[in-house]
């Protein structure tokens, strides 16, 4: 079998979704290739039943950007997955198709439920990264949020402390803190054995896909919902307040690292306009409807 080396050194988010591509090249080629992924959350691909171990030397080495595929899809409506697929195709001249419209993942011996939470409780990101401030919410609107699910919905917040926090003070008895404790694995055991996670677009809205979790998305209008959104979420973001129908006017599709230029004043300094637009009652709304219909 011929041997391949994907390289595709992007963040947490993106490596989850890049084991999709990894299962429909076994689908689309069975017994044919032998992939090796090389990204920046090796931790990821722990358990992965389609990856295989050599040394990445040996094998034809392929470097992988979705840009193009991310640009193309304001005017082509694809899934991030498909962009994965997209971007290996034209890399290699196959044709690997895509299967699920979910990452592959599995845990692995010991990650089962984490002692003392239970199994009824949704992971909460309450934050942002200094990188993408057009994923920051109002601080106010996490904390009310709480608020609203206290009693009903048992909340653990996560993410690593290098990362922006908002504060979710007076509400102990319902919110766990699990912030800066624990490690990919950890997260990942963390949103697996949870009832779903609310998120801005980040790593935990795919970990969930991947175990058919539900999410809640505060989105805002950064990119089209048909690039990330999976079947089992509610994505907030769709009126696009900025005036273009697809794509965020503050900083392009690819990032929206720039400035915002419709920004609005919040607790916690300027936000996104497409942002603020997001209440606190539409999160806790569509997180109660999930709970309304667990088993």
């Amino acid at each position: 079998m011929e041997k391949l080396t994907l390289v595709s050194r992007y963040a947490l988010g993106d490596a989850v979704v890049m084991t999709a591509l990894l299962r429909d090249i076994q689908l689309s080629y069975p017994n044919t290739y032998q992939v090796f992924p090389v990204t920046g959350a090796d931790a990821v691909w722990r358990g992965c039943q389609h990856c295989s171990k050599f040394r990445p030397s040996e094998g034809r080495v392929i470097r992988l950007s979705y840009a193009s595929q991310l640009n193309q899809s304001i005017h082509a409506p694809m899934h991030f997955i498909e962009g994965y697929i997209r971007a290996f195709n034209e890399a290699t001249g196959l044709r690997v198709a895509m299967t699920t419209k979910k990452p592959c993942m599995r845990l692995v011996d010991n990650e089962g439920p984490i002692d003392g939470l239970g199994d009824k409780y949704w992971v909460m990101m309450a934050g942002w990264k200094n990188d993408m401030a057009t994923k920051k919410w109002s601080s106010g609107g996490y904390l009310e949020v709480a608020r609203r699910l206290a009693g009903v919905v048992k909340l653990v917040r996560a993410g690593s402390l290098s990362h922006n926090h908002h504060d979710i003070d007076g509400l102990d008895d319902y919110v766990v803190d699990m912030r800066g404790k624990t490690d990919i694995r950890g997260l990942i055991r963390l949103i697996a054995h949870s009832s779903g996670v609310i998120c801005p677009i980040t790593a935990a809205m795919h970990i969930a896909a991947a175990f058919d979790k539900p999410a809640v998305v505060i989105a805002g209008g950064r990119e089209p919902s048909w690039w990330e959104k999976y079947d089992t979420h509610t994505w907030l973001g769709e009126n696009r307040p900025c005036g273009i129908e697809n794509a965020c006017l503050c900083g392009g599709l690819m990032t929206g690292k720039r400035p915002c230029r419709h920004t609005i004043e919040a607790e916690n300094g300027l936000i996104a306009k497409c942002m603020a637009e997001i209440t606190p009652e539409m999160v806790s709304n569509a997180v109660l409807g999930y709970v309304a219909n667990e088993p």
